[in-house]
């Protein structure tokens, strides 16, 4: 009974004096603090849920959760701009939720202390451990690495969790703008900066996300893994081999992002060497996930693509020398189709296929795009010799420059 009071209970609104239904809660909430945020309702944050409490003032079990989850944005905002005005603003409407049952989940307590003490470099320098703790752990996507790397610079009180949290934020700050798996992608210099500057350790941060990314793979609903690959195989006689083809190219795939993630990783300095644990490393990872990719395959990736010369995970020949072969090709000719094509816009699993004759030679041109992975595949055909280049565009026209 006291289930279906709270459920048919009414709430009125102070922007527009209706009287509402409980289940209509969110969306009242969602368009009023939408019109707040765009400076079209009158109220700021702070006079709406004090107004809100006044005309329901026993509402706070029943609707805090509809504060909270239409806070996230402007709290991020507030904390991103250092703006003690929007900071302050939010502090009565947090305090309106605290003794709720979401004052526990949100740590509302937490919250309203770093939003009263500020969140400029300066202010995160004398806050208090936990409280910065609690707001990295929260909100790092908001805090710029500059700030971060002076706080492990300059704040010789932090304990380890506290460091682990702020290295924590930075790497988990770069893995939203550059893609680890993306070879094309400059890491993030001040990242670099404060791993060096600081002697940062982030083998832990690096074994974590390699294990999150390879149960992400696990996961392949395209085949692209040896399991998929076992069951394509299977319905190969049904479909004439096509789902086996799919499933392979998806197994490419995956087999080349943890290559390239591997290859980045070890640009920071953490090769397939660098303990996880006391008695595991990187490499040992790769054996740990052996049912859901060959971590033989993964290891020739990364030869294949540290070396120009080879085409894919599955050639090992080392191409001859390109002009013995087509040395009579206009390879400054091809050197402008290739760049000219690259410039040309793609996105995820769309393929840009080109074809032309010359004198002495053929060119066929594929470029495809898988994730934030571009891959170039230059096919050299004369009268004598076929021969495939695979790569991205620079390392194409290495290849064939040689």
């Amino acid at each position: 009974m006291l289930h279906a009071l709270a459920v048919s209970a009414d709430f009125k609104d102070p922007r527009t004096g209706k009287t509402y239904r409980n289940y209509e809660i969110h969306s009242v909430i969602e368009e009023n603090f939408t019109l707040i945020k765009d400076g079209k309702s009158g109220y700021t944050l702070a006079e709406y849920t004090k107004e809100f409490n006044k005309l329901n003032p026993n509402s706070k079990n029943n609707f805090s959760y509809a504060f909270m989850n239409n806070l996230d944005g402007p709290i991020k905002a507030a904390l991103r701009s250092e703006d003690y005005d929007q900071l302050n603003d939010l502090v009565p409407v947090l305090q309106s939720v605290k003794g709720s049952d979401k004052d526990g989940y949100h740590k509302v307590d937490k919250l309203i202390g770093v939003l009263q003490h500020g969140t400029s470099v300066d202010a995160l320098s004398t806050i208090d451990q936990d409280l910065l703790k609690y707001y990295v752990q929260e909100y790092a996507e908001v805090i710029p690495i500059n700030t971060m790397d002076t706080l492990l610079s300059t704040r010789s009180d932090l304990d380890k969790e506290a460091k682990d949290a702020i290295i924590q934020g930075a790497f988990e700050q770069n893995n939203y703008d550059y893609d680890f798996s993306d070879l094309e992608s400059e890491l993030n210099p001040d990242l670099v900066r404060m791993i060096s500057k600081n002697n940062v350790d982030i083998s832990a941060q690096i074994c974590g996300s390699l294990e999150l990314l390879y149960e992400y793979t696990s996961e392949d609903e395209e085949g692209g893994t040896l399991y998929g690959l076992e069951h394509a195989a299977e319905y190969a006689a049904e479909d004439g081999g096509e789902y086996l083809e799919e499933a392979r190219a998806a197994y490419e795939y995956n087999v080349e992002t943890i290559a390239a993630t591997l290859i980045k990783f070890d640009q920071l300095g953490y090769g397939l060497d660098t303990y996880c644990t006391d008695t595991t490393t990187i490499r040992d990872l790769l054996y740990d996930y052996s049912e859901t990719l060959n971590p033989q395959d993964v290891l020739n990736d990364i030869e294949a693509i540290n070396d120009v010369n080879q085409k894919d995970c599955y050639t090992s020949s080392v191409a001859p020398k390109v002009s013995d072969i087509f040395g009579q090709c206009d390879i400054q000719h091809i050197i402008w189709r290739l760049e000219r094509e690259d410039r040309k816009d793609l996105h995820h699993n769309q393929t840009l296929i080109f074809g032309e004759g010359m004198d002495k030679c053929e060119i066929m041109i594929q470029m495809s795009v898988k994730g934030l992975t571009k891959t170039t595949e230059l096919k050299l055909i004369s009268k004598t010799d076929t021969q495939t280049f695979l790569g991205t565009t620079n390392q194409v026209i290495r290849m064939i420059t040689k």
